[in-house]
């Protein structure tokens, strides 16, 4: 997501130089004149958004998850080079451009922005606040979708699979596993954490040795005594092609020659006579005829017949007569033993695999294996993306608070931004999309992507007269195509073959969204009830 991330930025400085290179174009003696004025005016806000981009990012770093740490080194520096890119490369290719074409000085936007916001100022404010709120409601209702297979394409086999294993409480992927000094000590604990809830079984290696087996040889061996004629009586090898089609048509006749009385047994006996005619009328009888009657009447008998020889020879056994792979699976070298746990719940479930962590954990901390893992690191990324977030936000603020001089200007810069997030977040939980290992980076990216918008707006109506003159200004436009221009470059995630990629586009682009929304609409409102406020406090007279 970073080429994203760079386009979105880059393109947000560029589109601020020439929409303002543009308005200070109308009435310029000439174009250096023009270029210099859009310099002195727009760079500071440049400098200013790219300083708390670059803070923003840079608070990534800190944090325990690694991706996220190593993305805010890469951002941080993008943003150095995007600025500096923007403050030479492009007023030096505007120099070798035509000079743009003459405006008016009022755009649509300066007719119908100013009277909107001064009329509506109030609702606009009670609106955002009630969103701020409601927001904060139901925020504890946020969801973490920790499984990472839910990244991957849910129509694929494979996916469709693993998530079939994982519904199986036997044969679940999903285990945890818990060391033991020796097997016998293995075998203890085996026995206390298979009476858990969440627990189905817990193998060790001694459940591959067979329980009661004296017992259980008695009875092969009563088995042995009842089977043993037919074991023998079984031929050695498999009759010849003539025989068996002497066989069939000796059936044959000793059908055609049984009288039978049962009605529906005769009718049987009929149907079966004319079978065999049938199959003695087919052009393949009998070499390939008999072949197929023979399959589909015996099928793997005689292979059955000789498996079940064999386990009808069993012995006593321990556990040094397992396998060699099966013994180091579960025993290692130093006599470590492991045991493995299945859980007794769908583990596609997000609620269900943090009950089975946690559980399992509160009997057996050191237990590790997927389920655990992946609790576990559902909780690191989540703290790293709180720890991040209110790191960039609180930097972002002190840093506004020295540069723009005051405490009031440093939180509006911030206020669109927090509604913004707010609102984001608001709408992952109504409309049931999930964070995740991917979208979550959303989250602290947004302070980086949408702290501009509310720099640029706060410098531009530090040198307006008011914020009817900010509203007129080509600030406002610029944000705009700003904002437009990264939904439209973020979007572009949205159809990406990846579910984790795409919904970290779409959640990024509802996000600026809002961001626009509440830097053009709640900020100058705010901007507005402020500016009223201190006329009203102003001493009769004092202009």
């Amino acid at each position: 997501c970073f080429a994203v991330l760079f386009i979105g930025m880059g393109v947000d400085f560029g589109i601020q130089f020439v929409l303002r290179y543009q308005e200070e174009s109308v009435g310029a003696a000439a174009r250096s004149v023009a270029l210099l004025a859009a310099a002195r005016g727009v760079g500071g806000a440049l400098i200013l958004a790219a300083a708390g981009a670059a803070i923003s990012f840079f608070a990534f770093v800190p944090t325990s998850y690694k991706g996220l740490a190593q993305l805010g080194v890469i951002s941080s520096c993008s943003m150095a080079i995007a600025l500096i890119a923007n403050l030479t490369l492009l007023p030096a290719l505007l120099a070798r451009l035509p000079a743009p074409k003459p405006r008016a000085a009022r755009t649509v936007v300066a007719h119908q922005g100013p009277g909107f916001v001064e009329r509506q100022r109030r609702p606009i404010l009670v609106v955002s606040s009630l969103l701020a709120v409601g927001s904060l409601a139901v925020m504890p209702m946020v969801q973490f979708d920790l499984n990472p297979l839910n990244l991957k394409d849910p129509g694929s086999a494979a996916v469709r699979a693993f998530k079939d294993l994982a519904s199986a409480p036997g044969a679940s992927p999903y285990t945890i596993h818990v060391l033991a000094p020796t097997l016998a000590a293995a075998d203890t604990a085996a026995a206390r954490l298979s009476k858990l809830p969440v627990v189905d079984k817990a193998v060790t290696l001694s459940s591959y040795v067979a329980s009661d087996q004296t017992e259980k040889l008695e009875i092969i061996d009563g088995m042995r005594l009842a089977l043993g004629a037919l074991m023998d009586s079984t031929p050695e090898s498999p009759p010849t092609l003539p025989e068996e089609r002497a066989a069939i048509d000796a059936f044959a006749d000793a059908l055609a020659a049984t009288d039978i009385a049962q009605p529906e047994l005769a009718a049987a006996a009929a149907r079966l006579q004319h079978a065999l005619a049938a199959l003695h009328a087919r052009a393949d009888w009998p070499a390939g005829a008999v072949p197929v009657v023979r399959s589909m009447l015996i099928g793997d008998l005689p292979r059955t017949l000789d498996r079940l020889r064999g386990l009808l020879d069993a012995e006593a056994f321990d556990a040094s007569a397992l396998p060699a792979d099966i013994h180091q699976r579960y025993v290692a070298a130093d006599g470590r033993a492991r045991i493995e746990l299945f859980p007794t719940e769908d583990l596609n479930d997000n609620a269900a695999m943090r009950r089975f962590a946690g559980e399992v954990q509160a009997v057996e901390p050191a237990a590790t294996g997927a389920p655990v893992e992946l609790v576990a690191g559902s909780k690191a990324v989540i703290a790293s993306c709180i720890k991040a977030s209110v790191g960039a936000l609180l930097l972002t603020l002190l840093m506004h608070i020295v540069v723009l001089r005051g405490v009031v200007d440093a939180l509006l810069v911030s206020a669109p931004l927090v509604l913004a997030m707010l609102l984001t977040v608001a709408t992952a939980v109504v409309f049931d999309f999930p964070f995740n290992f991917a979208n979550i980076i959303a989250l602290p990216l947004l302070i980086g992507l949408n702290n501009a918008y509310g720099a640029y707006l706060v410098v531009r109506r530090q040198h307006a007269s008011g914020v009817e003159s900010l509203l007129e200004s080509s600030t406002p436009r610029a944000v705009m195509f700003s904002g437009l221009t990264a939904i439209a470059s973020f979007g572009t995630l949205g159809v990406s073959k990846h579910p984790g990629m795409a919904g970290m586009g779409i959640l990024i682009a509802i996000s600026l969204g809002y961001a626009i929304l509440c830097a053009l609409l709640m900020l100058p409102a705010l901007m507005s009830a402020l500016e009223r406020r201190v006329e009203h406090s102003r001493p009769a007279g004092q202009g």
